[in-house]
């Protein structure tokens, strides 16, 4: 779900709020590029480090948040290939990557080699390269970049950058393709024409000798080229899944592709001509940006449709926007796109789906215009690349000395909904502060919501989802031959009273028969007064409709996501990082003593491959590391709550002060969905 205005939060300190000449901005920048090329598939990783001191090594602990789901175990290490599986922990360690068996054999055949570099190069090439359909343990792939970074040389800077590179890509390369498929779909550059690059003739010349217009016609194809190998490259990568000779030579080949396109397209990040270009084509990107999506299908972070505000188009014509590019934009500009097609038939009463942890990442390129938010998801296609040249230009002579944090199994255990909400302990009673909320009890919303997972939701929504697409239909029928008869309308609109008043009489979900019963008031007044067309022209009425049809389907897909009762949560590598740091010995349990003493001199600055979520930000603001006074530092929080647990060794204040600040704000958020869906009760009975 995403934040709306009961879970504003104050969220750990951010780069922003470094000076520019603190070493905590290098801290940062250093932990989280390493995060960022740490991540082989879908999980999130998260870096600490001591202080960064020149001269000394620079000694770091890396622990993992894997990906979903119950063939991962939650203990940092990503499984091999073919449902191998790695070891699962039962409590927290701290280990040192080990050699991979493979490096140690292939070392020991070149043991007449006295360069290091040399060895790491040809084993990269002789056997990575050509081992591209197995996977590589986080373990063993800590350890290589590692290796690569210690064995970096001064003298030639861009040959162990490049070999740098070259492993990431075969390392990573399922990553690389996975967030290329989100921003590369459909193709989305080279479905624009050239029109716009016209406009450039009318400029003077500019100073700038690599972009003007003697040469943007040139840029234009140099950029699409690049994303073209870089897109087919990938792919070729992953379809040689075979070990015989033409896979490898083929996995190889698109190595070193990928390689040389990935590299060019960071360093054109990195200059004026990119965004000049960008702006140059507007026009044509003006799609991408957010000031353009239409409203009405999008679950914008901060916007909740069941409130009646913003999420809700005042303008019906945002509503019949090509489906088409609007799952394109939303895709880009970082919201899930309404898609109603799918709503009834793949919700599954609320199963959550695999979800990419780039769904987050993507909050972070939403820009009003579009061609911003295109040059910040070039970006992020490339942050790899990026990360790269951070590590082997920014680390310069500190050697580096990882270790991995083995997070416990999370336990699956589960208090039933109805006793947490009965407890008070868990889900507290207390008033809120927050001026102008009203007071729910316990009971009456245990009851609201036992209402509403009984309910017949899912028919419910069958009923909105037909009649949101006759809506739609009708409107654009409207708008599309405005000066017809009404008689061409009247199908449409006798369809659309039809199945509302279906749903009316059927619809047990609280508060949707109210909602249906508004519809059909708009309706029938234009059908009692014989011009069925008016309502079209009259845009209370119409805005009434819409309205209605959306808070109806938000109400069912709230109560279809709550209705499993499995805990699918993680223990979010930032969460785990953070607690270790600041909890003292004597507050922790005793099997745990031993490992707090190890991290007691790191922080406060934490690195990630990912922002941080909501509750992960909360914990982080209200605690502090022990070897320092001042407040966590992150690189930033996204505004969506993901299942987040807290590991056992957290002090009892910490968990209580968590279970204070979610629980009111919980109670806040049922309080306005009870509301809306005539439930409020005026008056608070304990």
């Amino acid at each position: 779900i995403h934040l709306s205005t009961a879970f504003m939060l104050e969220p750990p300190n951010g780069i922003d709020h470094i000076p520019r000449s603190s070493s905590q901005k290098l801290e940062l920048q250093l932990s989280s590029s390493f995060a960022s090329l740490a991540v082989l598939r879908r999980e999130v990783i998260g870096v600490v480090v001591k202080d960064v001191n020149r001269g000394n090594p620079l000694q770091a602990i890396v622990t993992c948040t894997p990906q979903t789901g119950e063939e991962v175990p939650v203990n940092g290490v990503m499984p091999g290939s073919d449902g191998q599986k790695a070891s699962v922990s039962t409590k927290a360690t701290l280990v040192s990557p080990g050699i991979p068996r493979k490096f140690k054999k292939f070392k020991k055949e070149r043991m007449s080699s006295t360069n290091k570099g040399n060895v790491l190069d040809s084993y990269i090439k002789e056997v990575l390269q050509s081992q591209g359909c197995q996977y590589i343990s986080l373990d063993d792939h800590i350890w290589m970049l590692q290796k690569i970074l210690n064995t970096r040389s001064a003298q030639d800077i861009d040959k162990s950058l490049q070999r740098l590179l070259l492993y990431v890509v075969i390392a990573c390369f399922r990553k690389l393709s996975q967030r290329t498929c989100h921003f590369l779909k459909n193709g989305p550059f080279e479905e624009y024409d050239y029109k716009e690059l016209k406009a450039i003739d009318t400029k003077p010349t500019t100073a700038t000798s690599f972009y003007n217009k003697e040469t943007f016609r040139d840029f234009h194809h140099m950029l699409l080229s690049i994303l073209d190998v870089y897109r087919n490259a990938l792919g070729q990568m992953k379809n040689a899944t075979e070990y015989d000779g033409p896979s490898q030579e083929t996995f190889g080949t698109a190595a070193a592709n990928i390689r040389w396109a990935g590299d060019l397209l960071h360093r054109l990040t990195t200059g004026a001509a990119l965004p000049m270009h960008l702006q140059t084509i507007r026009k044509s990107l003006s799609v991408l940006g957010t000031s353009n999506l239409s409203k009405s299908r999008g679950e914008e972070a901060g916007v909740h449709p069941v409130q009646g505000k913003a999420g809700i188009p005042l303008r019906d014509g945002d509503l019949i926007k090509s489906q088409d590019s609007s799952e394109d934009v939303h895709a880009i500009a970082g919201t899930k796109a309404y898609d109603l097609d799918n709503t009834a038939d793949n919700d599954h009463d609320g199963e959550p789906e695999d979800e990419d942890e780039d769904e987050d990442c993507l909050e972070e390129i939403r820009s009003p215009a579009g061609h911003q938010a295109a040059l910040k998801w070039i970006k992020l296609l490339v942050s790899q690349f990026s990360s790269a040249h951070m590590l082997i230009y920014g680390l310069q002579n500190i050697r580096v000395s990882f270790q991995i944090l083995k997070s416990p199994q999370v336990g699956r255990d589960f208090m039933p909904w109805k006793e947490l909400l009965a407890d008070k302990n868990f889900f507290p009673a207390r008033p809120s502060m927050r001026g102008g909320s009203r007071l729910w009890s316990n009971k009456q919303i245990t009851s609201f919501l036992d209402k509403g997972l009984r309910s017949n939701r899912r028919p419910t929504l069958n009923f909105a989802h037909n009649a949101y697409k006759t809506w739609q239909g009708l409107l654009a029928t409207h708008r599309s031959s405005i000066s017809q008869p009404s008689s061409v309308y009247q199908p449409l609109f006798d369809r659309m009273v039809e199945i509302v008043s279906q749903m009316h009489d059927q619809t047990t979900v609280p508060g949707c028969q109210e909602a249906a019963q508004n519809i059909l008031r708009a309706l029938r007044a234009s059908a009692a007064s014989g011009i069925t067309v008016d309502i079209m022209v009259e845009s209370a009425r119409t805005t009434q409709v819409t309205r209605n049809l959306l808070h109806i389907i938000e109400v069912c897909r709230i109560f279809n996501k709550l209705a499993p009762t499995k805990f699918s949560g993680s223990l979010h590598c930032q969460v785990a990082l953070g607690t270790l740091i600041s909890t003292p010995i004597n507050e922790a349990l005793p099997q745990y003593s031993s490992l707090l003493a190890k991290l007691q001199e790191y922080g406060p600055v934490i690195g990630s491959s990912k922002d941080c979520c909501a509750v992960c930000a909360r914990l982080l603001s209200i605690t502090s590391p022990l070897s320092s006074s001042q407040s966590f530092v992150t690189k930033g929080s996204h505004r969506t709550i993901t299942p987040c647990t807290l590991p056992d060794w957290t002090p009892p204040h910490v968990v209580k002060q968590m279970i204070d600040y979610f629980g009111a704000s919980l109670r806040e958020e049922i309080g306005r969905l009870m509301e809306r869906t005539n439930w409020a009760p005026f008056k608070h009975n304990p």
